[in-house]
């Protein structure tokens, strides 16, 4: 069997059967889900991260065939201020965010920076975060209550 990362296998292992996944291209390094892509059958039997980091895309979407409550939707590698009112657009429909910190946050090699830049990953509060080092996340605050009490905000 291809290897695969443990990260995604627990965050995505939760969401959906994982002979229903379909990946989006910004994912598609992992095999195994990969080759489960398929089109909007209509079944309703999966959710599938679809890349939403532009109003264009949103609006693609939202014109689309597919359900809100199957779709998660991928912003990439963080969450963008100038994206803030499509994000409550997308959460008042019940879609969930994710970010993958795999080419960014996880290359970083002095564990004290890479730490500092989980904490403004997390300050930014994506709904879900993929990441090649889960064990590095323990102790960092992830309650959102804890989160919006905090001084410094990383979208602003």
């Amino acid at each position: 069997m291809k290897t695969i990362r443990n990260s995604v296998l627990c965050l995505l292992w939760l969401l959906a059967p994982l002979s229903a996944f379909a990946v989006p291209a910004e994912f598609s390094d992992v095999p195994t889900w990969y080759d489960y892509r398929q089109p909007y059958d209509g079944s309703g039997t999966f959710m599938e991260p679809y890349e939403i980091s532009k109003p264009e895309h949103y609006e693609a979407y939202d014109r689309s065939q597919i359900p809100w409550d199957h779709i998660i939707a991928a912003s990439r590698t963080s969450i963008r201020p100038e994206m803030q009112e499509i994000y409550r657009k997308l959460h008042e429909k019940g879609v969930m965010i994710i970010v993958s910190v795999t080419q960014t946050d996880d290359k970083i090699k002095n564990p004290v920076d890479r730490r500092a830049a989980y904490m403004r990953t997390l300050l930014s509060q994506p709904d879900l975060i993929e990441t090649d080092y889960p064990a590095d996340w323990v102790g960092l605050p992830v309650d959102r209550k804890t989160l919006r009490s905090l001084p410094l905000r990383a979208t602003e």
